[in-house]
């Protein structure tokens, strides 16, 4: 049996640590890495915000040592989903 990230529905969770961050987020997944398109940083305004992601089998890493402290959210997006997440950059 296999299954598509559609099939997953409103069950996809997603878990951010550490939050407060400081040099880096970690994200990780019931969803399979390769159903995740992008991973979307936004300051409070709405400003996209561009870091370094590395990925391994099962987790995202945000490298945040170039951001400022402030208030972002963190969107993930797939085929069929999105989803955010506040997150606080010390």
């Amino acid at each position: 049996f296999t299954s598509s990230v559609s099939d997953l529905g409103d069950q996809k969770k997603f878990r951010i640590w550490p939050n407060p961050a400081s040099d880096a987020l970690f994200i990780s997944s019931d969803v399979p890495v390769k159903y995740i398109d992008a991973v979307t940083l936004l300051d409070v305004a709405g400003k996209r915000s561009v870091v370094p992601l590395r990925i391994s089998s099962d987790v995202i890493q945000l490298d945040l040592s170039s951001l400022e402290s402030g208030v972002y959210i963190v969107e993930i997006s797939g085929e069929g989903f999105r989803w955010h997440r506040t997150v606080v950059i010390e």
